[in-house]
């Protein structure tokens, strides 16, 4: 019997604009990548996608996500050179995947200073309970051993709950500072309010104490669905994230009003205040 196969690929794309008197800001393929101006990469008859993409300082390419390769969910990675073509350096094929749990799910990607590559995202332990993860691999595609004993870190942040990993960003100091939510137990099949989480990790991938106590802060505006989704730190140290409330829900947390907002916390992991509010209908 033969079986469908569904190819979802990773698809990277570079764009070039070009302006004249006739059109100005025209946006085309650039086709000195990969000769077309894009690339998909084939990697599993599953399922692939791609959820971030970072540039390193030497022009390469990093696109990372999860896959269906070899399992139910997988963290996956792709680095191209600045041509488009498959980076022969990274993995000896240009891909890494890499099987934490029974289901993982990369999410965001980082290049430090030192061109290691930090991946953010989930580990789940089965359908039902979930925490963050983050990986380290050394420039080579290896996992970095000297990140938390194994390349993985995956601290519980609230018992058994659903976690959800969307952003990470990089400090000065080398700490990585991850956001994203959490509810009180699995919110699968319930309709349960999550709230927004906020994890700092040493650049040896521990839990860094000196942010709020334990390397962990969950944050309630209000008792509303909250979470937070992308993170940038100050010059000054200060974290500030963004997100939304859903103050409307059907069961399955379809929002019908959202408001997007923004938030202060301090450097020692003790918010400050709202500093936007606006709503989107």
């Amino acid at each position: 019997m033969s079986k469908l196969k569904i190819y979802i690929t990773l698809l990277l794309c570079c764009l070039s604009v070009s302006v004249n008197t006739a059109f100005a800001g025209i946006v085309t393929l650039d086709t000195t990548f990969n000769n077309s101006g894009y690339r998909h990469q084939n990697l599993s008859s599953n399922g692939s996608i791609a959820e971030s993409v970072a540039i390193q300082p030497d022009g390469k390419i990093i696109a990372g996500g999860w896959t269906f390769s070899s399992g139910p969910g997988d963290f996956v990675s792709v680095r191209v050179n600045a041509n488009g073509s498959l980076d022969t350096s990274y993995n000896s094929n240009g891909i890494v995947l890499s099987n934490f749990g029974p289901f993982d799910r990369g999410d965001t990607i980082l290049i430090q200073p030192d061109g290691k590559i930090l991946f953010g995202g989930e580990r789940y332990s089965g359908f039902t309970n979930n925490d963050f993860a983050i990986a380290r691999y050394n420039p080579n595609g290896s996992l970095d051993n000297s990140f938390d004993g194994n390349g993985l870190a995956a601290p519980v942040i609230n018992g058994f709950s659903d976690e959800y990993c969307y952003d990470m960003s990089l400090q000065n100091d080398g700490k990585i500072v991850m956001v994203g939510s959490t509810a009180p137990s699995t919110t699968i099949g319930q309709n349960l309010p999550t709230d927004i989480v906020i994890m700092r990790l040493n650049s040896d991938g521990s839990l860094d104490t000196t942010f709020a106590g334990n390397g962990k802060l969950i944050v309630q505006f209000q008792n509303v669905s909250e979470s937070a989704k992308s993170v940038v730190i100050q010059e000054d140290g200060k974290i500030v994230i963004g997100g939304f409330q859903t103050f409307k829900q059907h069961l399955v947390s379809i929002a019908i009003n959202k408001r997007v907002c923004g938030s202060h916390v301090r450097s020692d992991g003790r918010p400050t205040r709202s500093i936007g509010f606006y709503r989107l209908n």
